[in-house]
């Protein structure tokens, strides 16, 4: 425990109903998510319509990334929206147009979410 309360996050985890998702470690080959840099892992909690991505830098300085989602895997074939929701104590809101080229900071991370494109 940080210090910081982790009811921001709880409130994250339901709102996404996580507990409804499917989970792909980063260390499974089969993974949908992969990720260009080796001191960044990306584990998958694959949903119907949404899933999240939980990003972490496991080194100590921050660290410039691809990540590269195969939307057909996931079941959207119309493709995704990523998007990074504001969870407080946590991480600031961010609308992103891809996930390429994204700075991790050291020792941290980010849950992204993905949205099915209609």
């Amino acid at each position: 425990w940080t210090g910081a309360w982790p009811d921001p996050i709880w409130h994250f985890w339901d709102r996404y109903d996580i507990r409804d998702m499917t989970m792909q470690g980063y260390w499974e080959a089969d993974n949908p998510v992969t990720v260009d840099n080796d001191s960044v892992k990306a584990t998958l909690y694959h949903g119907k319509k949404e899933s999240i991505i939980a990003v972490a830098n496991f080194g100590r300085m921050d660290q410039l990334c691809s990540l590269d989602v195969d939307p057909r895997r996931l079941g959207f074939a119309g493709g995704c929206i990523f998007s990074i929701p504001g969870i407080a104590g946590y991480q600031r809101e961010a609308t992103l147009a891809s996930l390429k080229h994204l700075m991790v900071p050291g020792g941290k991370g980010y849950l992204v979410v993905l949205h099915a494109r209609e």
